[in-house]
This record gives C-alpha cells, structure tokens and sequence, in this order.
C-alpha cells in the first residue's frame, strides 16, 4: 500500500511514470497508473470550537451551537479566511438575560442598602428620643426633691 503527501505527490507520480516500461494499453492513451494510498496535507492547522456552558447539547438552550455558514470540505484556505460561523443569537440573548439578572440584583442591593439606612436613622431617632425621656424624667426627679426640700424647710 503506497502512502502519498500532498507535498510529493508530483515528484513520487514522475518517478512512478519514470520507472514504468512504456506500455501502451489498448485505446491508445497512454499508460494508466493506479495508486492505493492517502493524501494528506504539508501544513495543517487544528480549529477549536468555543465551549459554552449551560444546559446540555441538543436541548436548543446555551450549550448548543447552530453552524450558520461552513466552509465546505476541500475548499483550499488562507489565514484569516471565514470557515465557520455559528448563529450568535442564543448567546446574545443569554448575555441581554445576564445583564438584566445582574441589573436586578444591583438594584435588590440598592433597596436592602436604603432599608438598613432607614431602619439605622429610626434606630437612631428612638435612641435619640429614649435619651431624652431619660433627662426630662431626671429633671422632673430633680424638679420634685426641690419641690419637697422646699415644702419641708417651710414647715420645719
């Protein structure tokens, strides 16, 4: 079994010919050569398909990606050349619900922010108030031992 690449293909089929007796088959056209093997490129370069993560391929959520444009098998390519493309609406709709999630979550924490302040200042403010209850309830006890020192130095 004879294993051919691309590279020297030309220079392996010249010195097959080369190597041949000139035989002419029957129709006239020459000889015919036939080879069992494999052709495969000099240079090859991998393409890694980006993972996504999400709910299981083939269910149609984040993890499934739909080629939309496929370079076809054989097309000879450059760097920089388009070979595949896959529909990006599954994954901008997916970011728009992050950015919506994130945004509801930044505004949960706004609201439970401004709950604590309120409820900070009410505890303040009753504090506050208990704290003067506490003197004026000081005052009136100094305002009654004046009333009975008073009250006893008249009659005594």
């Amino acid at each position: 079994m004879w294993s051919v690449r691309a590279a020297g293909v030309v220079l392996t089929l010249a010195a097959l010919v080369g190597a041949l007796p000139a035989r002419v088959s029957g129709n006239g056209n020459g000889v015919s050569l036939r080879l069992h093997g494999s052709v495969e490129p000099v240079r090859s370069q991998p393409i890694v398909v980006p993972r996504l993560s999400g709910s299981a391929p083939g269910t149609g959520g984040p993890g499934t990606l739909v080629i939309v444009r496929l370079v076809k098998p054989g097309t000879r390519v450059k760097r920089g050349d388009l070979l595949i493309e896959f529909d990006r609406q599954a994954q901008i709709k997916t970011a728009h619900d992050r950015q919506a999630e994130y945004r509801d979550f930044v505004e949960q924490i706004n609201k439970k922010r401004g709950e604590q302040i309120t409820a900070s200042a009410h505890g303040e403010a009753e504090l506050k108030t208990a704290e003067n209850a506490m003197k004026s309830a000081e005052l009136e006890i100094l305002k009654a031992r004046w009333s009975l020192r008073s009250r006893r130095s008249r009659t005594g």
